[in-house]
């Protein structure tokens, strides 16, 4: 009989899903838009030339996909924000979080500096998605 472990080891426990806010202002929607930047995170990546490196620095964060450059990641970006795919919890005229989807993957971008309005993102797993999405 096998074994079974004594903890369930995810990469995100207790992960609660979020729901995208339906009713956001059109205008502090085109205003976040215009002004959000995808920085990535010093702690799961290193930035070399433009691009997002694969190399890992925090042992939970995933992979970045090689055609992720930081100009396409704040192109999507954006487009999540202009398309309301937004969080309701919003910090200094920006949402705390927004999802974007690539075909079948969706990415959460997270708000790490609300005074400069930059992000970093990671994919999800389909049970994380928020609903509304």
């Amino acid at each position: 009989m096998a074994k079974t472990p004594l903890f369930q080891f995810t990469l995100r426990p207790n992960r609660r899903v979020k729901r995208i806010w339906t009713e956001c202002p059109a205008a502090d929607l085109k205003r976040a838009s215009s002004q959000a930047l995808y920085e990535g995170s010093p702690y799961h990546r290193r930035r070399q030339s433009g691009q997002l490196s694969a190399t890992r620095g925090y042992p939970f964060a995933s992979k970045c996909d090689p055609k992720w450059t930081i100009a396409e990641a704040t192109k999507a970006l954006r487009a999540g924000i202009a398309a309301g795919r937004v969080s309701d919890d919003w910090r200094n005229g920006f949402p705390r979080h927004v999802w974007y989807k690539d075909v079948t993957v969706v990415y959460e971008a997270v708000l790490h500096n609300e005074v400069a309005g930059t992000y970093h993102a990671y994919p999800l797993k389909e049970e994380e998605w928020p609903h509304g999405l």
